[in-house]
């Protein structure tokens, strides 16, 4: 959420970030914490972790875990359409500061390196594993 207080340039000061700001955090530290659940999920469940959103959907819904790990991939895609479509339309505003510009950029940057530590492990995951989906 403070991610402005992390890096200079970024929009500071005494005045708070702007909701559509705010919102680009939030749903960055999301789709983080959905990848995280995600790529660390059988650890978890081998350690009895319970807090991961695969076991808490299984739970909740009643699913199967393989059903419920796939629930998790949709609403991780959904969330990453989510904010694409605000950086975006975050991008193109002309009102916004180049300190706020350059803060879209950088949350952009981080969620893009998170995926792009996460896509080789995807892809050993579904060439080993297809049917299972578990992680």
């Amino acid at each position: 959420m403070y991610l402005h207080l992390l890096a200079p340039g970024m929009p500071g000061g005494t005045a708070p970030p702007t909701a559509s700001l705010t919102g680009v955090a939030e749903l960055a530290f999301l789709i983080g914490g959905l990848a995280n659940d995600l790529l660390g999920h059988a650890a978890e469940q081998q350690q009895g972790d319970p807090v991961n959103a695969v076991t808490v959907l299984a739970h909740e819904y009643g699913l199967p875990l393989p059903e419920a790990y796939r629930a998790t991939v949709v609403l991780h895609a959904a969330h990453q359409h989510r904010f694409d479509a605000l950086c975006a339309g975050l991008l193109a505003d002309t009102a916004l500061s180049g300190p706020q510009h350059r803060f879209v950029r950088a949350v952009m940057g981080w969620v893009a390196g998170s995926a792009a530590a996460v896509e080789p492990y995807w892809h050993h995951l579904l060439a080993t594993r297809p049917n299972r989906g578990t992680g």
